[in-house]
């Protein structure tokens, strides 16, 4: 069996180690993550920002483009179409 003052000893030591490393990293936290904050925001909002215009931006203008051109031409085309029909009808005498 071990020496028992040998053994509070060394759970004393192990305490204060411990409980240094708590308080100094307690300490550290909160302007590690100030820091952290700061710098991963400002570089994700004008990263994300810039890149997320961008690529949203000609994503949805091509794609709201080409569907919109489509539905339009496929719309006008027929109105047209139907208008001439219509009016070449009308106009022909038997």
């Amino acid at each position: 069996m071990a020496n028992p003052t040998v053994v509070f000893v060394l759970k004393e030591s192990m305490n204060k180690n411990t409980y240094n490393v708590a308080r100094h990293s307690m300490e550290l936290t909160p302007i590690l993550q100030d820091i952290g904050r700061t710098r991963l925001q400002d570089i994700g909002r004008t990263r994300l920002q810039d890149i997320g215009r961008t690529r949203l931006q000609d994503i949805g203008r091509t794609r709201l483009q080409d569907i919109c051109r489509t539905r339009l031409q496929k719309d006008f085309r027929y109105k047209i179409a139907r208008y001439w029909l219509t009016c070449f009808t009308s106009s022909t005498v038997f």
